[in-house]
């Protein structure tokens, strides 16, 4: 299969380092290093420095062939910050990881898909993922984010689709529909999710309510575009998911307490404990991504394809633990209660003298709900939070979690304080 246009050609590290030194995004975190530095000299690039830096290039003489994106929920004032990048730049990195999906049998030519994002006033989750479904040559159901249940099913068996993309709460949703309207439900061979990693007992249950029999995912931001592919599988996903980056796209560095643990640059990147991943952009050159601190933890190894390197992801910083009086919760620890109980999705709430509420959507087939929620509460008082914070339970649909504002995530914690 050929694709149109063909990529432009592939810049180097050094190249990228160049463009970087002279940016306004890095000139001042270099503090006169040398020019081309070394990407060790580049400090670790923050969101909060985006924050400060990018907004004068949001303007005339600077939009020329530019692509915006906002990111999903960053705020600055009252607006998102939108992500500048050059629209050569855009195309070649879709058309370099449209390839990597057909290179990793996650989408093609014969892949029929159903469609679920889409996306607030500006917002381009459906624009990226209509764009890696054309490229890599498959057929696009875009039904988007504002398709019921049973029009978006509707569509899947009219076409006969074999694939399922969306953001992760909302493959849940409709998995959920599914359930309970087994009439109008239709088997998929594949599901792709974005945004939200799925829990083990998540992705049990889009494989039984969908037919789902291999579950794959797609990792990207508006700061980097799309990273990473984790290819569809047909044995259950573990606590960590093992995705694919392409070296030629982007440099991966895993950092701990300031310390690079391991990076991609090493052909076989050496056993290493869990850390940041942080990228440097091999595709962005007009507006660099060098060194950007993603938030998210986890190892990285080489793979068998000495083009490819693994990075196993472990989560995100901020939905790792939350503070009660003092006390750091393990979100991991919340979730083994949540799953024992046939929770599906859950978020936590908190609120005004240090009560926190736990807002929890059950799967059906778990037993009496407000048992289960009585009994998560138990647990919880007494072998997480204790007797003297308020707690509550409460058996919700999913119309009732709170979500970010752009992305439309669910919010793992919810801090009213």
């Amino acid at each position: 299969m050929s694709t149109w246009p063909p990529p432009p050609p592939l810049r180097t590290l050094d190249d990228i380092l160049a463009a970087a030194a002279s940016h306004p995004v890095y000139a001042p975190l270099l503090d006169g290093e040398a020019a081309p530095p070394p990407l060790a000299a580049f400090p670790l690039l923050t969101k909060a420095h985006l924050i400060a830096t990018v907004p004068p290039l949001l303007a005339p003489p600077h939009l020329t062939s530019t692509y915006l994106s906002p990111t999903g929920g960053t705020r600055t004032g009252p607006r998102p910050l939108f992500v500048p990048t050059d629209t050569s730049d855009n195309r070649k990195q879709r058309y370099l990881y449209a390839a990597l999906l057909r290179a990793t049998r996650t989408l093609g030519e014969s892949s029929v898909v159903l469609n679920l994002h889409g996306g607030a006033p500006m917002y381009r989750s459906g624009d990226l993922t209509s764009s890696m479904i054309d490229l890599a040559g498959g057929t696009e159901l875009a039904a988007g984010i504002h398709a019921t249940p049973a029009e978006a099913l509707g569509y899947a068996r009219q076409f006969g689709a074999d694939t399922v993309f969306a953001a992760g709460s909302r493959l849940v949703a409709l998995a959920t529909w599914a359930d309970t309207h087994p009439a109008s439900a239709h088997t998929f061979h594949t599901a792709l999710f974005t945004s939200e990693p799925l829990s083990q007992k998540q992705e049990a249950f889009v494989r039984r309510a969908l037919g789902v029999r291999a579950i794959g995912s797609v990792y990207g931001s508006a700061e980097c575009g799309p990273v990473a592919v984790a290819p569809p599988c047909a044995e259950p996903g573990g606590e960590a998911r093992t995705f694919v980056v392409d070296r030629s796209m982007f440099v991966v560095e895993i950092v701990r307490d300031g310390e690079v643990l391991a990076s991609s640059v090493d052909p076989r990147p050496a056993a290493h404990a869990v850390g940041e991943v942080v990228l440097t952009s091999l595709v962005r050159y007009r507006n660099p991504i060098v060194r950007y601190r993603t938030g998210d933890y986890g190892v990285i190894r080489a793979d068998e394809n000495p083009d490819w390197v693994s990075v196993e992801l472990h989560g995100r910083d901020k939905d790792l633990y939350f503070q009660v009086a003092t006390e750091y919760i393990d979100v991991a620890t919340v979730e083994k209660v949540m799953a024992r109980y046939a929770v599906l999705q859950w978020q936590v709430v908190l609120g005004a003298g240090e009560s926190v509420e736990f807002r929890a959507v059950f799967d059906g087939e778990g037993g009496p709900v407000q048992e289960r929620a009585d009994a998560v509460k138990a647990e919880i008082c007494d072998h997480i939070l204790g007797h003297d914070i308020p707690v509550a339970v409460l058996a919700v649909g999913y119309d009732q979690l709170e979500k970010g504002s752009m992305a439309r995530k669910v919010r793992k914690i919810v801090d009213n304080r």
